[in-house]
């Protein structure tokens, strides 16, 4: 999108995200334009991948994490009802902005998906999307946020998770390391101490430095689905394809069509999973 087409800003809606983003209310930065303009063309090219699933058009739609709001503006403009939710009131609240700046409206709250949802939420949604959120809670918790997940889902409804995967050997989210979290703990930040990589990010809602270590399998969570009546609609979101999520990762077709396409590797990759509740 080029800048003199896409939406344009407030001068305070971007001094909000700076703080959300970086800490600073001064800095424009890349990483600050990228979670304003960058974000928002992203997830509109996403949801336009899943309309070969699912028209999100006048369907009830519920964003759990929403951040600074840009998937929630992505699906408003697509015509769908909008409700948005975050554990962090500076994420409700520039959420909220983002949409009003696009002349949106939605259901903005707080709320923890640790906590059971509220009774009128229950089986409400047609479309609920839970990006890179469950990481952040504890393992403890985690299979009650899942569980919390699933209960808002409508008969015929879709869930999209996208989260890293315990089996996964390539640490994406803290250290950008190989194979390290596959091993003990205390081994493992001995190991990532001696590369000089951290094993503690900063977590915007806080403000923060947070651990995350402690994930969900691909296949507890495919078997927590399927328990409770789910299906698998695409494990390669939004690739579509072992192959073409391959391609887009290696630039060519030769580890899918000599070795991969042999191998479930959807077990072992970052978990970007479409799921249907049967109707």
């Amino acid at each position: 999108m080029s800048a003199d087409t896409r939406q344009k800003y407030s001068p305070a809606f971007e001094d909000a995200v700076a703080r959300y983003v970086t800490g600073d209310d001064a800095d424009r930065s890349e990483k600050t334009m990228l979670e304003i303009y960058t974000k928002l063309d992203y997830a509109k090219s996403f949801f336009e991948f899943c309309h070969h699933f699912v028209d999100l058009s006048g369907k009830r739609f519920i964003e759990i994490g929403c951040g600074t709001g840009y998937v929630s503006a992505a699906v408003a403009q697509m015509g769908a009802t909008v409700a948005s939710t975050d554990f962090a009131q500076v994420a409700v609240n520039l959420t909220h902005q983002r949409l009003h700046e696009h002349g949106l409206h939605g259901d903005v709250f707080v709320s923890d998906l640790r906590e059971p949802p509220a009774p009128h939420r229950l089986a409400a949604f047609d479309f609920v999307f839970c990006f890179q959120v469950l990481e952040h809670i504890p393992r403890k918790d985690q299979w009650k946020a899942l569980s919390n997940l699933f209960k808002m889902v409508a008969r015929g409804g879709y869930l999209f998770i996208d989260t890293e995967n315990s089996l996964c050997p390539y640490d994406r989210h803290d250290t950008k390391t190989w194979l390290l979290r596959l091993m003990n703990h205390n081994v493992a930040d001995s190991v990532i101490a001696a590369l000089g990589k951290g094993i503690n990010f900063r977590e915007p809602s806080t403000g923060t430095y947070i651990n995350t270590r402690d994930y969900l399998s691909y296949d507890e969570i495919i078997g927590a689905a399927m328990v409770n009546d789910f299906e698998i609609v695409n494990a390669f979101m939004p690739h579509g394809t072992k192959a073409t999520y391959l391609r887009t990762i290696t630039g060519s077709d030769w580890l899918h069509d000599n070795i991969l396409q042999y191998f479930d590797i959807e077990r072992y990759s970052p978990v970007s999973l479409l799921l249907h509740k049967c109707s």
